[in-house]
């Protein structure tokens, strides 16, 4: 994905949501890009968002102590 960059990941989905939703009320678009193995449940769950908004997702994301 051309101009996205992770500013997040987890292995839980409960937690991928609560960061989406946390950026969505601060005005910041992302999408989730899951690289979990559906059969061993290993790996990932990333957040994604846009190059110029890379620095403030990050700033709400520590700010929110996840």
């Amino acid at each position: 994905m051309t101009g996205w960059v992770e500013v997040y990941s987890t292995n839980q989905e409960f937690q991928a949501v609560m960061v989406q939703e946390l950026l969505a009320n601060q005005g910041i678009a992302s999408t989730v890009l899951n690289r979990k193995d559906s059969m061993y449940l290993i790996g990932d769950i990333l957040i994604l968002v846009e190059e110029r908004d890379v620095e403030a997702a990050r700033q709400i994301i520590e700010a929110s102590a996840l």
